[in-house]
């Protein structure tokens, strides 16, 4: 029987599935830091926010419902605070600083639209 240690097991992984074993980024975070474009709600109960760097974000949803079905971690207590620290922003021009730990890239104007953000920070 043939013994195998950790590394070849990792690169025979990382050749089949074509992932470098030298990386060790499986999963984008963008911190994106610009003035609030846009504050919104959409349909049926999610804060939508858009800087003016990035397309509309869907932040969390304002209801218990909403936040079962999306997966977020934000509760709609936290997320009405993300709604108002972006509203406030929003009227005084103010940079905010927003995290997101799912982005598909780091380069915050490259979000597609309308994409589920899972964001863990936001402040001004």
């Amino acid at each position: 029987m043939r013994k195998f240690n950790l590394r070849t097991i990792i690169l025979a992984t990382a050749i089949a599935t074509g992932i470098s074993p030298w990386s060790t980024t499986f999963a984008a975070s963008a911190t994106c830091i610009a003035p609030v474009a846009e504050v919104g709600a959409h349909k049926p109960d999610s804060l939508t926010i858009k800087l003016s760097n990035t397309n509309f974000l869907v932040v969390c949803s304002l209801t218990a419902a909403g936040q079962a079905a999306s997966g977020s971690l934000i509760t709609p207590e936290g997320c009405r605070l993300f709604s108002a620290l972006a509203a406030q922003a929003k009227a005084t021009g103010a940079n905010v600083t927003l995290i997101v730990d799912n982005a598909p890239t780091t380069d915050c104007s490259s979000m597609p639209n309308w994409f589920g953000a899972q964001v863990r920070y936001l402040s001004q």
